[in-house]
């Protein structure tokens, strides 16, 4: 039988997770039902101001109102320039009860980004933070919008915060008009207005984030309700050590996949209070796990390195934390050790719940939780969803153990990318039997017990001059077990002895900036050399002060790649 139709993961889930049904409903509906069940209890932590269930439902259906009020229909998209703040958190909610879509734009992209992605998604309404007025500004005349809303960051924290963080961000002075607005403005047009409740409809994007672009122009990814909800409420079926009232640190923009879904859907469809962090700084993730003592957050491994080497961590207590979620990039075995290490020293009771995300799956495909875990896994397919290995060039489906692209199919696929049926088709593939899978482009394998482990991807492989493949990942996992290593990541340089191929170098930052550094480099390279495969060992290494990161926290090989092009080889 094959691993897509024996799910062998499914044992690892309660018996009455197995035969649940989820609804077909909007998330406007399933948040009502969180919003009923726990009006008093606290839904937003927003820099000391608590917002309930209660107050949460208000406050989307009075915004619903509003976006009636000034024109938004059923159908009609409306975008935002916004981080992650209980205005975006309200907006996603009250246009899914109007059956309207929020395109969610990134802030960080550049204005010619944000204009097209506004102008492809031919948005009536465009909602953005303050502090990006001049670079909308300055693409003013070709937006297509009728009306900009204009909000803050800070606009439901607290009047001193306010007041505090307008001396400090000195932000731009606005010229308010007709069509430039106010967000209380937005709010004022309401008043009267009556939003009608949309019903569900197949097929309808209930958001559109943006991928990465790693291999482009981002990509508008429309997620529906359906993918929504059941990635949220498949979580709540696996049985780990979760409830209702639990806390939940929100660092994820709202503006990814993994945001929207995992940072604020998911969590709140569980009854948990979200921390909401609007600008976050990797550097300070350890102060907020001491500050605000959540029981569950998600992050991605460069965040968690930089927890293990901050001194404030030095004899916490950390047994509140029952998931310490982690994904936008796999965590190699020797980092992952590391850190679970750090776990246990400091009294959590689960090891590192790492799992596999994808913003065309909702955002999350797999996860390990509390003791269904396995080391270096990216864990088991979430409950609605199936896991398959396929052979790149043939499209076969291959056994237990063996490596071949990695495959996601169910009901938390995307619909497609928006306006962009070209790219639809190279990921959204109809197999021979008629399903379509979500080919993610990495190298995998699924064993015996229904646990998915990745290799790399198949456009990071490195091809050495005889065809050998070497994956990155497993170089950056040894490299990572010494201690003399902050962090690494290996590319792929022209090998000099040949004329095709390449060879893996490896970019270490260490942790003790004054080390001898050729003294650790020729530690490190027989290291590896005992370690590492014959043919996939690292032909040099090389010492950066920082790694460069993408603007999703991932490392960026392509500007490595770039760096060390012509790098000499030494001995």
């Amino acid at each position: 039988m094959l691993i897509s139709e024996e799910k062998p993961w499914l044992k690892h889930y309660p018996l009455k997770s197995r035969e649940m049904t989820i609804p077909c409903r909007t998330i406007y509906e399933a948040i009502c039902e969180v919003c009923s069940e726990r009006r008093d209890a606290s839904a937003l932590y927003f820099f000391g101001k608590i917002v309930s269930y209660a107050e949460l439902l208000k406050r989307i259906d009075t915004l619903a109102d509003a976006f009636y009020g000034i024109g938004v229909r059923e159908g009609d998209l409306v975008s935002f320039v916004l981080p992650t703040t209980p205005e975006s958190i309200c907006s996603l909610y009250a246009l899914s009860k109007i059956g309207a879509t929020a395109n969610f734009i990134d802030p960080r992209m550049d204005k010619d980004r944000i204009l097209d992605a506004a102008s492809d998604a031919n948005s009536k309404l465009l909602v953005i933070l303050d502090l990006a007025y001049p670079k909308i500004m300055a693409i003013r005349d070709k937006l297509p919008v009728q009306k900009i809303v204009i909000a803050k960051a800070t606009t439901s924290a607290p009047m001193l915060l306010r007041a505090v963080q307008t001396i400090v961000t000195k932000p731009p002075k606005i010229a308010y008009s007709a069509d430039i607005l106010h967000w209380k403005d937005l709010l004022a047009l309401g008043k009267g207005a009556k939003a009608p409740k949309a019903a569900y409809k197949e097929g309808k994007a209930a958001c559109i984030t943006y991928t990465g672009g790693t291999t482009g122009t981002p990509k508008g990814v429309m997620l529906g309700d359906d993918g929504l909800n059941v990635m949220a409420e498949s979580f709540r079926a696996c049985g780990a050590d979760i409830k209702p009232g639990d806390r939940f640190l929100e660092i994820m923009p709202i503006f990814a996949s993994y945001g929207v879904g995992c940072g604020v859907h998911m969590p709140l469809v569980q009854g948990w209070e979200l921390v909401v962090i609007p600008k976050f700084v990797p550097a300070e993730l350890a102060k907020l796990i001491c500050k605000y003592k959540p029981n569950h957050m998600m992050a991605v491994p460069s965040f968690y390195e930089q927890v293990m080497s901050n001194p404030i961590m030095e004899g916490k207590d950390l047994s509140f934390l029952k998931t310490t979620g982690c994904g936008g990039e796999t965590m190699n075995a020797g980092l992952e050790g590391k850190f679970n290490k750090f776990l246990h020293d400091h009294g959590a009771k689960y090891p590192l719940s790492q799992g596999y995300g994808m913003s065309e799956m909702s955002g999350a495909a797999t996860a390990c939780f509390s003791n269904v875990y396995k080391d270096a896994s990216a864990g088991i397919p979430l409950l609605q969803a199936t896991a398959a290995v396929f052979d790149p060039e043939t499209n076969k489906e291959l056994g237990y153990n063996e490596s071949g692209e990695i495959c996601m199919t169910g009901r938390s696929m995307m619909y497609g990318y928006y306006h962009n049926p070209e790219e639809t088709d190279l990921i959204m593939r109809r197999h021979e039997d008629g399903t379509t899978w979500i080919h993610s482009g990495d190298i995998g394998f699924i064993d015996e017990d229904g646990f998915v482990f990745i290799k790399g991807r198949i456009k990071q492989i490195i091809i050495k001059f005889d065809g050998h493949k070497v994956f990155p990942v497993s170089i950056e996992a040894i490299l990572n077990k010494q201690s003399a290593v902050a962090e690494c990541a290996v590319v792929g340089i022209p090998d000099p002895d040949h004329a095709q191929g390449e060879v893996p170098l490896g970019v270490v930052r260490l942790n003790d900036p004054a080390a001898d550094k050729e003294a650790v480099r020729k530690e490190l390279l027989a290291y590896c050399n005992e370690r590492c495969e014959e043919r996939g060992r690292p032909a040099d290494i090389v010492f950066v002060e920082e790694l460069p990161y993408t603007a999703l926290n991932k490392h960026d090989y392509r500007k490595l790649e770039a760096q060390f092009r012509d790098h000499k080889i030494r001995a």
